[in-house]
């Protein structure tokens, strides 16, 4: 009777599967396998169960416990990776898809799934044989045709990244994620009309893809329909790249804050934070009490700018607070346009007893001094399109008049030492802030140098926040905040825009960089 139980209950969990009660469907799989602890297929089912509710960490010991008994069961193999990968084992997720290849090689669900734990490690040209090899195996595998098209644009491999999505388009035409996907390399190529096609296809399949708005917004915002684009730009909280910042206090609408506190969120890039700290000023002006959350890499940096009560670090208790808003959002909840934008600078001042040390050790070099930096973080999406090699900086060194100091570091940093003798750059970098704090020396330097001339990272916004000249080079389709085609930019009004013509030609955008430098330097001679 036992057994007869057993099966009567599994029988009706795969009903409830059936009809989408998995709630109900979890608890008829559980008094199966309490009845027949051994049946591994009740067990198998429990946890695929568990996953679609997302306990991932019952669901592995089911699949473990089923895979001591079945080794060769492939689709347990699969299952415990989804597990382990959810929860950010990727190491061992990899080594389960792995092992089910072995018992089945070709098995294209298992395929696909090591290609996606791999692109999550970074892994990219491993996960781009995975997603090819599942192609392979079954040519109408449509996640496989996607996600090959995601790592080729991380790769930077544009032409074939809209290939693999186009490719999916043709299997399912309606597939959104393969429309947006298309629509953002057409974005980065600089197709916006076309892009934007493609998105507005996407959300009228489905008026509530997060990441088809998040991609409009950008092209809005880059067209300068701000009043548009703000409210586009609000459905980034529910893209899976934003982490969200819902708090139970209710969030700020702009309203007068007659005395409440209100906490300023920083969200995304220092860069972001450094550009959108100059609204506190204006927060403040509606009569609260501002505190920020930031990085602690910022504190003291952006301790003592106005409008700003009080920090507190990522992480750190906070303070009891009436409303809060993320930084960013304040563009939109002041109804910022390109020509209402506030930009009172500088915003940002470097220590003074910093600057005065470093007026001292700079002033032995002659001629004009110009700071540079030529890579951001890696692990920003766009950093293989706005980053560049230290080596495209050689027709500016051999400037008569001029010297480069270099501001670099971490990433890119190591590209000094491969230099040798093909140019001269002197470098700070290694001692910059290892003391003073992230970015004190870096800001106490800039205010000692003629020029900074950066890819668009944060050494750009410090730069433009201090109020020294600054030059940055962009990539044909570059952040948003940039707009399109001008040379100058009303967030910061000392800092100049040199841009791509073509994606990937920085050549170009240096040589219009050398004739502008051979000018200044000329001027600063005499």
């Amino acid at each position: 009777m036992t057994a007869q139980f057993a099966q009567q209950a599994k029988d009706r969990g795969l009903a409830l599967v059936q009809q989408g009660r998995l709630a109900d469907a979890r608890l008829e799989f559980q008094k199966a396998v309490q009845l027949q602890p051994d049946d591994t297929d009740a067990r198998n089912n429990l946890a695929v169960v568990l996953i679609h509710l997302q306990r991932y960490g019952e669901a592995a010991l089911h699949f473990q416990q089923v895979l001591r008994t079945r080794p060769e069961l492939v689709e347990a193999h699969i299952g415990l990776g989804v597990c382990l990968q959810r929860e950010l084992k990727r190491d061992e997720a990899v080594a389960c898809y792995r092992q089910a290849l072995q018992l089945a090689p070709g098995h294209v669900k298992a395929q696909n799934n090591l290609g996606v734990a791999l692109m999550e490690m970074n892994r990219l040209e491993e996960a781009a044989t995975s997603f090819e090899q599942a192609v392979k195996a079954k040519p109408d595998h449509v996640d496989s045709h996607v996600n090959l098209g995601i790592v080729r644009m991380k790769q930077g491999r544009l032409d074939e990244s809209a290939a693999c999505y186009r490719k999916a388009l043709d299997l399912a035409p309606n597939l959104v994620d393969a429309l947006g996907g298309l629509g953002a390399v057409l974005t980065i190529q600089g197709h916006l009309s076309e892009a934007m096609i493609y998105f507005e296809q996407a959300l009228r399949l489905n008026p509530h893809h997060a990441d088809a708005h998040l991609n409009r917004a950008v092209i809005l915002l880059l067209q300068g329909q701000w009043e548009k684009g703000w409210v586009e730009y609000e459905w980034r909280w529910r893209t899976k790249t934003f982490a969200a910042h819902a708090l139970p206090q209710p969030r700020w609408d702009g309203s007068e804050l007659a005395g409440r506190t209100i906490l300023l969120q920083a969200e995304q890039g220092l860069g972001d934070t450094l550009h959108f700290i100059r609204y506190a000023p204006l927060v403040k002006e509606r009569g609260g009490k501002v505190i920020l959350q930031c990085e602690p890499s910022l504190v003291r940096l952006l301790t003592g700018v106005q409008g700003i009560d009080s920090l507190v670090t990522r992480g750190s208790p906070i303070p009891p607070f009436d409303v809060y808003a993320p930084l960013v959002s304040l563009a939109g909840i002041f109804h910022t346009t390109p020509t209402t934008i506030p930009a009172t600078i500088p915003y940002l001042h470097g220590n003074a007893q910093l600057v005065s040390q470093w007026r001292g050790e700079l002033s032995s070099v002659k001629g004009l001094k110009v700071g540079i930096a030529w890579h951001g973080s890696p692990s920003h999406a766009a950093n293989h399109f706005r980053s560049f090699p230290l080596a495209k900086f050689a027709p500016l060194a051999k400037i008569k008049g001029v010297q480069l100091i270099s501001l670099q570091k971490g990433p890119g940093a190591e590209q000094l030492a491969a230099l040798g003798t093909q140019f001269s750059v002197q470098d700070l970098g290694y001692r910059l802030d290892a003391t003073a704090g992230p970015f004190m020396d870096t800001a106490a330097v800039m205010k000692n140098l003629d020029l900074v001339i950066a890819c668009d990272t944060a050494t750009a916004h410090l730069a433009g926040a201090l109020g020294v000249p600054v030059w940055v080079a962009l990539s044909v389709t570059p952040d948003w905040r940039w707009l399109l085609e001008r040379a100058d930019t009303p967030w910061y009004p000392t800092m100049r825009l040199f841009r791509q013509k073509r994606l990937g030609d920085w050549d170009d955008v240096f040589q219009q960089m050398t004739t502008q430098l051979q000018s200044l330097a000329q001027s600063h001679a005499k």
